[in-house]
């Protein structure tokens, strides 16, 4: 599933502030959130106004806030057509089916979404 098609989503964004969230997600990802500093996310972001992230979210609190909450919102409308679709189809048959629509949505995003999905789930563990 493309999220692009997905309607209830908010369009994609574009520019410095997408920039910044997604070079945030990948050093989180890698390094932890309490291992990268603000000021890396705007060098790794190619910002020459190292004051970017606070002019974009106010503290990193905030921009870690809006990652978790892009990849949340996009998750829950692929978990929605999820069930829907095991709906249609007349079940959940079986628990499989049902730990599936939690599990599925998850993984596929970020394997299929490089916009906010790429490095969510690792984002995640730490």
């Amino acid at each position: 599933m493309n999220v692009n098609e997905l309607s209830s989503v908010p369009d994609l964004e574009t520019g410095p502030r997408l920039m910044i969230k997604r070079v945030a997600r990948r050093l989180f990802a890698v390094r932890g959130v309490h291992n990268v500093s603000v000021r890396e996310i705007a060098l790794a972001a190619e910002q020459r106004n190292l004051g970017v992230v606070a002019y974009y979210f106010g503290t990193k609190d905030k921009l870690i806030s809006e990652i978790l909450i892009d990849g949340a919102e996009r998750i829950e409308v692929r978990r929605q057509d999820f069930l829907k679709q095991l709906e249609a189809d007349g079940g959940p048959h079986t628990v499989r089916e049902a730990i599936a629509a939690i599990v599925l949505p998850c993984t596929e995003f970020s394997d299929d979404d490089e916009v906010y999905g790429r490095f969510f789930n690792s984002f995640l563990f730490q």
